[in-house]
């Protein structure tokens, strides 16, 4: 055996030790000594004082844990601390503490408590050593102490309840005029009510929004006040589940990873508190600093994960809410807009519906008056814009009023919308449609008529101005993975080597006194839906002059934006 570090004689020490422990057992006083974690807290020293209220004979408290033994779960965790950080510092507690810790019945005695670092007598190591006082029944004013105490941890469990109802106060608000904001200030509100020591908290939800105590006034000034990482911690307490405390006096536990290296920081404990919705999907995290300090109670933090547990799903059902209430709004606001766009829709077109009818009756008088050259050519060219204008309304009122978005567009329709009013318009152009009416799209009609619009118009127009007319074929094929490709070619001259390149560009033209934007325009509507436009060289066979070709793809642009 191991010389004892207390004395040359072990027997001596045996002696004198059970002579002490006999006399504080006599004096109704408890002692005990206890080894730690590394020996699972194997209770070493038991005198008959602790015998006695406790409840455990010696035999059967020796080689037992005290934390399992007595002590009460509640208390568990700070008395693990205490263990600790006595043994590691040399500290001792003086008789300024109680402790509430359980006897073999079941009953709970209340122990004023002195503790502190002894050695081992056998091994020579460390012991937690604890003499106590039993001050349970010790006189009236004790019972009155713990009915305080008592009433006042009711009091504390009475306020958390109503603070818990006050955040669903302000959920149900979110029916009429609250704010997510308003439910995230409630459970910071419920937290200082839970905790009056917490100088700092937030409420961080997964979509990157953050509440702070103090409203959004004091946001800026506050982010960079909380003692710990925060954003370490966050991502922590979801992957782990459970709660992280930080105490300022635990310099070396696992917690301590989070602490920010700054002066500030050595004095202050905080936590993280992971927020789980309805359906426990992660949703957000409370968290809390206390004032310079002080240390989390056992049952402070019964409470604040208790109100965690709660909030969770009330902040969820608040993040419903405003979800639904914006997508009203939106819905709202569409609505709006469409009722004015018609409005503004209906007067254009009455507009251009009366422009259309004062051309063709100032064509006539400037026939009827033997009138020609420019002047009639000009006034060809306005009601030939004329009816485009009507042609793209009237197609955007289509649209507008479909029921259906995917409806299937079928080409030769938009096609026929598009030549027919321009067959009357150029008749020294011929124009001839080659389709098969079995070929459909999804694209929008509008964004189908718009580009071939274009193209046709581009083409006829540079046929009158040419060469006085020519001729112009539009036909479709079916290409690979169902794509509808509409070719679209003249035997005009075709189209300059020197924009060949750049001719879908903004501002090109093939055209004199052309914008430059419909090739463009036509070219983003047709590749937004998954399709293309391509100018092509000319073919033997073919008309000899610009060839355009539109791919169409059949699933259309519902499906494409699915992708």
């Amino acid at each position: 055996m191991a010389k004892s570090p207390l004395g040359d004689s072990q027997r001596a020490w045996e002696v004198d030790a059970a002579l002490i422990l006999s006399i504080l057992g006599e004096a109704n006083m408890t002692f005990w000594a206890a080894a730690g974690p590394e020996d699972g807290y194997a209770i070493r020293l038991w005198n008959p004082g602790a015998e006695r209220i406790y409840g455990h004979r010696r035999e059967d408290a020796l080689g037992k844990s005290y934390i399992d033994l007595f002590v009460n779960p509640r208390e568990r965790a700070r008395a693990i601390e205490d263990h600790a950080r006595i043994i590691a510092n040399g500290e001792v507690y003086d008789w300024d503490w109680a402790a509430d810790d359980l006897t073999a019945d079941g009953n709970v005695r209340t122990m004023l408590t002195h503790c502190f670092p002894v050695r081992d007598p056998e091994s020579g190591g460390w012991l937690l050593a604890e003499l106590g006082v039993d001050i349970s029944d010790f006189n009236r004013a004790s019972q009155q102490l713990r009915g305080v105490r008592d009433n006042e941890y009711r009091r504390q469990e009475m306020n958390l309840a109503r603070s818990i109802g006050g955040i669903g106060q302000a959920v149900a608000e979110m029916g009429a005029d609250g704010t997510l904001a308003a439910v995230a200030q409630a459970v910071l509100g419920a937290a200082s009510d839970a905790v009056p020591s917490i100088a700092q908290a937030a409420v961080l939800l997964a979509d990157s929004q953050r509440f702070e105590m103090g409203g959004e006034a004091t946001l800026a000034r506050r982010r960079s006040e909380f003692p710990f990482d925060v954003d370490r911690a966050f991502a922590d307490a979801f992957e782990q589940d459970s709660p992280i405390y930080f105490d300022f006096n635990d310099r070396e536990g696992v917690s301590s990873k989070y602490v920010l290296p700054t002066r500030r920081s050595s004095k202050r404990s905080f936590a993280m508190f992971p927020l789980r919705g309805i359906q426990t999907h992660p949703l957000g995290a409370i968290a809390l600093a206390l004032t310079t300090g002080r240390a989390f109670e056992q049952g402070e933090r019964e409470r604040l994960e208790t109100l965690a547990a709660f909030a969770g799903p009330l902040v969820s059902v608040a993040q419903e809410l405003q979800r639904t209430r914006e997508d009203e709004n939106r819905r709202r606001f569409a609505e709006q807009q469409e009722t004015i766009f018609n409005s503004v829709l209906h007067t254009v077109g009455n507009e251009a519906f009366t422009l259309r009818g004062t051309t063709d009756r100032l064509q006539r008088v400037l026939e009827e008056s033997g009138l020609v050259g420019e002047g009639l050519d000009l006034l060809r060219k306005i009601q030939a814009q004329s009816e485009q204008l009507n042609s793209s309304l009237q197609a955007l009122r289509y649209q507008l009023e479909a029921t259906d978005a995917t409806e299937s567009v079928v080409v030769q329709d938009v096609v026929n919308a598009v030549v027919n009013p321009l067959r009357t318009r150029f008749s020294t152009v011929e124009i001839a449609v080659n389709i098969d009416e079995s070929h459909r799209s999804l694209i929008p009609r509008i964004w189908v008529q718009h580009i071939v619009q274009n193209i046709i118009d581009n083409a006829v127009q540079i046929l009158q101005e040419t060469d006085g007319g020519g001729e112009v074929v539009v036909s479709t094929s079916k290409g690979v993975g169902g794509v509808i490709s509409l070719h679209i070619e003249d035997n005009g001259p075709g189209v300059d080597e020197a924009i060949r390149a750049s001719l879908f560009e903004k501002g090109v033209s093939r055209r004199a006194g052309g914008t430059g934007q419909g090739l463009h325009i036509a070219r983003d509507l047709v590749r937004s839906a998954g399709g293309d436009v391509v100018l092509l060289r000319p073919e033997p066979g073919g008309l000899g002059g610009a060839h355009f070709r539109i791919d169409l793809p059949s699933g259309g642009i519902g499906e494409y934006l699915m992708s």
